[in-house]
């Protein structure tokens, strides 16, 4: 695959992802999930595919916003790295916060597909 059908490939997987998180659908989300995911939240919390798939069916985490502009996606061999901006609105366990960040996520493809592996936000302070 050449690198600018992969990159419109990622991009398109992006958008599959956070529509599935604003839908709450669990189910889309974890075909896009590699089994060896390591999700870290804006906290600092790590999670792994189970739990957060877990935590998504049980409406523990309900997405009300996102945006997320792609600044740039690097695709390196069978590895993709985008870089992208973030804003989102979510309630955690009936919380709502408004979170503001810049987030790398990694896809990695095998076997013709490609799999969110690794995504790690950091927070952006409010007065910045």
């Amino acid at each position: 695959m050449d690198a600018e059908t992969a990159e419109d490939r990622i991009r398109d997987l992006e958008d599959r992802r956070y529509q599935a998180l604003i839908s709450g659908d669990a189910d889309r989300l974890e075909v896009l999930l590699h089994d060896q995911l390591v999700y870290t939240h804006s906290t600092g919390a790590v999670e792994r595919k189970p739990e957060m798939l877990t935590k998504l069916r049980a409406g523990r985490y309900v997405y009300h916003r996102i945006q997320h502009p792609i600044e740039e996606i690097l695709v390196i061999g069978s590895t993709a790295l985008v870089l992208q901006s973030m804003k989102v609105d979510v309630s955690v366990d009936g919380r709502l916060l408004q979170l503001t960040s810049r987030s790398l996520a990694v896809w990695v493809e095998a076997n013709g597909e490609w799999r969110l592996v690794a995504y790690q936000p950091t927070p952006v302070p409010r007065d910045a």
